[in-house]
């Protein structure tokens, strides 16, 4: 289960017998959950959707309620990694009357601040007008479809996708704490779920400083409340008052953040709960029977996360992501690239890169990008700059060495 970019359930997906299937497999239960609870519960539950259909407090409560006994009631042995799959499915069939399915409402931002919208919105119209897209640390979120889709809404001319990792199929293969690219040459440069990996966030934050246009923008995003997830190493947790300041010294001037654009507490236990994984040495009934409970309790938890609002300050020290909005100084002009998407990255983006040593122009030489000043050599492998295998500039003939080498 995915916090962004979650799969709308409709009707429509539901018809394939899914819910015939989940009907056929729920067996008696005693002592339901939903007769555990208290009553004033029972009527809060389900402010959380929003039904075509006039339903009553305790005949909703008791669909969330229906659901978690059944995924205990179920005793039939599933293959690994269709449980959940099912146990998603089940979901909408018993929460949900119409496209607004319950993931959609769970995980649709609430409770932005005014600035934090409006800042939101200008970011949007950066990049515009032929403008150039970074994304820093891609993984397998933003597909070619994905990536296109966005520069063709939104007026970019490039989404540059980059990552340190080659399976992934970026633009570049980098490292972000020292970008390959030139100064002032990136409209708007975003991150999520990035800098929790990277040991040295203070050099991301002014290498993005450096590549920005003037009035470009830095959007990041960045978990809180999580468990420890290598990638290959899990570093660091941030607040918003640690992008407020280390931005500003980086030089942005207007620096906005919001703490709280997914929930308090109980999303955030949400969330925190789905980290965890039942333990491979239970005996397999055991095991089976863990999984349900522990699926069950996330999905809980997911319900009634729009309670959340009912705490003081909304639960709002229990916050599961940061994210912030940083801008350059200066105005903002459109570059008027043209978007030819047709020929590979390299033939239409070669000017907006550099060397990440000495920051400057680099010239194409067969397969590898050599950089003008330094001499180092980056191998082209696939159409795709590695910048994380450098050919020393020692070793290259010819290489300027001594006070001809800028400082780095």
């Amino acid at each position: 289960m995915k916090v962004r970019g979650c799969t709308r359930l409709g009707p429509e997906t539901l018809a394939g017998g899914h819910a015939a299937t989940w009907a056929r497999r729920q067996l008696p239960v005693t002592n339901r959950l939903f007769e555990m609870l208290p009553r004033e519960l029972r009527g809060l539950i389900p402010g959380i959707y929003k039904a075509d259909e006039e339903l009553e407090p305790e005949e909703l409560s008791q669909r969330v309620c229906d659901f978690i006994d059944a995924c205990l009631a179920v005793e039939e042995e599933t293959q690994a990694g269709e449980w959940m799959a099912e146990a998603r499915r089940a979901i909408a069939v018993h929460l949900a009357t119409n496209p607004d399915m319950v993931y959609d409402q769970v995980n649709a931002p609430r409770g932005f601040s005014p600035e934090y919208l409006m800042a939101g919105r200008e970011v949007a119209s950066v990049g515009g007008g032929g403008g150039v897209h970074l994304e820093l640390g891609t993984w397998k979120a933003f597909p070619p479809e994905r990536a296109r889709a966005i520069a063709e809404g939104e007026g970019l001319a490039e989404f540059i996708r980059l990552d340190m990792d080659a399976v992934y199929a970026p633009e570049v293969v980098a490292d972000c704490t020292s970008l390959p690219f030139a100064e002032h040459s990136i409209d708007r440069i975003a991150s999520i779920s990035l800098l929790e990996h990277v040991a040295y966030p203070h050099a991301v934050i002014a290498e993005s400083f450096r590549v920005l246009r003037a009035g470009g923008a830095m959007v990041v995003t960045a978990p809180f409340h999580f468990v420890m997830h290598d990638c290959p190493h899990d570093y660091l947790r941030y607040t918003p008052a640690f992008f407020e300041r280390v931005c500003r010294e980086a030089g942005f001037d207007r620096v906005v953040c919001e703490s709280r654009a997914f929930g308090g507490l109980y999303y955030t236990l949400h969330q925190a709960s789905k980290a965890a994984v039942v333990r491979e040495d239970l005996a397999p009934d055991e095991a089976t029977r863990m999984r349900r409970l522990h699926a069950s309790i996330v999905f809980m938890l997911a319900a009634l996360s729009p309670l959340d609002s009912k705490f003081a300050g909304g639960g709002g020290q229990f916050f599961h992501s940061v994210s912030c909005i940083a801008f350059k100084p200066g105005t903002h002009e459109p570059q008027g690239r043209e978007r030819i998407w047709d020929r590979p990255f390299l033939d239409r983006g070669l000017d907006l890169l550099a060397c990440p040593e000495c920051k400057l122009s680099l010239v194409r030489e067969g397969d590898e990008l050599r950089c003008v000043h330094c001499g180092r050599a980056y191998p082209i492998r696939d159409g795709i700059p590695l910048f994380v295998e450098p050919e020393p500039a020692e070793l290259v003939t010819g290489a300027p060495t001594g006070s001809d080498t800028p400082s780095t």
